[in-house]
């Protein structure tokens, strides 16, 4: 079988990538890395892994930093948060608590 069509297992895509084997299997669930299904175990064609490697350096610095901003984006509070910090108990803001107060 040449090389381009071996099949690879998962622990064999994490070493070559320098990822973890939960990793790799994460990223195969989500299609980010080309795989299939053999009975219960993922496997990758090395041709798709060569593939995937050089689409990753021909993206260089602009897919890590597309990642990165995607990794921010899901982090950072978003406005309704920040309105629900403000409010207290029961859901009150604080000038409703003031309010009822007086």
């Amino acid at each position: 079988m040449p090389d381009s069509e071996r099949l690879l297992s998962r622990e064999e895509v994490a070493e070559r990538l320098g990822l973890s084997v939960l990793t790799v299997g994460a990223m195969l669930r989500d299609g980010r890395l080309p795989g299939f299904h053999m009975g219960r175990l993922w496997r990758v064609r090395e041709a798709d892994l060569n593939d995937y490697v050089r689409e990753l350096a021909e993206a260089g610095g602009d897919e890590r930093r597309k990642r990165a901003a995607k990794a921010k984006a899901r982090t950072a509070p978003n406005a309704a948060d920040k309105a629900n910090a403000t409010r207290g108990p029961a859901g009150r803001s604080e000038a409703s608590r003031k309010a009822k107060a007086t």
